[in-house]
């Protein structure tokens, strides 16, 4: 499966290490582009690099990995027909408060989803550090294994997300 990952940061680098190590084409973009990400190529063999529209266009599935203040950044049009697996998380203190979030009024996916309004939104990796993707994975059926968390509208998207990352950290 080809994945486009839009964020480089921590949890975008280490989901895309999980997806490689899977067998997984991975192209990994972030809003300075392509050239502010020639350490990571190196520190992730196979991985490609381009813009954000680049990775949209390249991917069947996104994960979206950005600062959550940043969501409305992403033009819809790319994303239209897309899964987008919602690996975000809302912190006031790095993305400035947003009201309704902060009055528990909505949801961040569902700002997202709102935004994305082609798209099929699926929160992914919720309350999941990014340390704990590569630190934490299990295989399925170790004692010690977290459950797959995922939510969105549509079970089959839903299940496929889930599916993924219950597969271990070696099949993401």
């Amino acid at each position: 499966m080809k994945i486009g990952i839009i964020g480089a940061g921590f949890m975008g680098r280490n989901i895309a290490h999980l997806a490689l190590a899977a067998g997984h084409e991975v192209m990994l973009s972030n809003a300075r582009g392509p050239k502010s990400l020639s350490s990571v190529m190196s520190n992730l063999p196979g991985s490609q690099v381009g813009t954000v529209e680049q990775a949209t266009q390249f991917a069947e599935v996104i994960v979206l990995a950005i600062p959550f203040e940043h969501y409305r950044s992403v033009p819809a049009r790319w994303l239209e027909g897309k899964t987008v697996l919602d690996a975000n998380n809302y912190y006031p203190e790095r993305d400035g408060h947003i009201a309704v979030l902060d009055r528990f009024e909505t949801t961040t996916s569902r700002l997202l989803a709102e935004h994305l309004h082609g798209a099929r939104v699926v929160k992914v990796f919720n309350a999941i550090l990014a340390q704990d993707l590569l630190q934490d994975g299990r295989p399925r059926g170790a004692a010690d294994r977290r459950p797959p968390r995922a939510a969105g509208r549509g079970g089959r998207r839903r299940s496929q997300a889930a599916g993924r990352h219950a597969a271990g950290p070696a099949r993401l």
